[in-house]
């Protein structure tokens, strides 16, 4: 996985392998907020955007098309956390998977605000997507997707499909 932060407004990151956030620094006793301001993403095969350590991340003013992932939540790492992942102001261009993965057996969170997607009218993109995570590696089962008041926070007005 890329270790990079898209910064210049106009430039498109190819990051095939993703973006990976690993961090676990503290921060005033709680952890650090990780934040991917702006920028893009096209032709990441499976994550735009791997989730590692604990506390939050927020990703507001991003483009992204042609994606598997746009923010996974790691779902099979040996030190599991909970997360909180935010996604807003952002535009999806199909083809893809989903936007955020997250797990919901760890206590994750996604909130969704100011989503358009693009190009989906068939709306195979999914929002958000839950799984059950695990600490040994095993591939992650996906128990549900959609809003459910809990662990996936929008409402369907928070998507657009334009």
């Amino acid at each position: 996985m890329a270790s990079a932060t898209p910064r210049e407004r106009g430039r498109v990151l190819r990051a095939p392998g993703g973006i990976s956030s690993e961090s676990r620094q503290p921060f005033r006793g709680r952890w650090r907020p990780r934040n991917a301001n702006g920028g893009g993403a096209k032709g990441a095969e499976d994550k735009v955007f791997q989730f590692n350590g604990a506390g939050e991340l927020t990703v507001s003013g991003f483009q992204v098309e042609d994606f598997g992932k746009l923010v996974r939540s790691c779902g099979n790492c040996s030190t599991m956390y909970e997360r909180d992942i935010v996604v807003k102001d952002v535009d999806v261009t199909a083809p893809g998977k989903s936007l955020v993965g997250i797990n919901s057996d760890y206590g994750d969170t996604a909130t969704l605000s100011s989503i358009r997607i693009h190009g989906d009218s068939g709306k195979k993109i999914e929002p958000c997507v839950r799984y059950e995570g695990n600490d040994d590696g095993d591939e992650p089962e996906e128990v549900g997707s959609g809003p459910d008041g809990e662990f996936c926070l929008y409402s369907e007005s928070d998507i657009s499909y334009e």
